[in-house]
């Protein structure tokens, strides 16, 4: 019984901030930094932002899927106080990302596709 407690308290301990910051964060912070560049340039829309937010959405629950307790707080702080982050490695980032998040926003529509053609039609429609 003591192990069992003891484990599960191991695994809602926040997760340390050792060694490289995990690549889905990476993500998670590379997709906010170009949020905040299209704001900034006046070229952000709402259906920019959305489409962004579940990107990072995506990426959270990545995250938060395989490292419960993550501290994405710190750790996007420690990424962002890298000077060297900006410089060599936010362009990749977007880039590996990007192909990531495509992947997936592909199979989703595959997907929604597949499931459209044996739904049955909906017959209680909330409102």
């Amino acid at each position: 019984m003591f192990v069992s407690v003891l484990a599960a308290a191991l695994v809602l301990q926040p997760v340390a901030a050792s060694g490289p910051v995990d690549p889905d964060l990476h993500c998670m912070v590379a997709f906010s930094m170009v949020t905040q560049v299209m704001e900034k340039d006046g070229k952000l829309t709402a259906d920019d932002r959305a489409g962004i937010t579940g990107i990072i959405m995506y990426f959270v629950g990545k995250l938060d899927g395989r490292l419960p307790g993550y501290d994405f707080s710190g750790e996007m702080k420690r990424l962002l106080s890298d000077s060297s982050y900006m410089q060599n490695q936010f362009r990749p980032d977007v880039q590996r990302c990007g192909a990531e998040a495509k992947q997936r926003g592909d199979f989703l529509i595959e997907l929604g596709d597949e499931l459209q053609k044996i739904a049955p039609p909906v017959t209680n429609k909330p409102g």
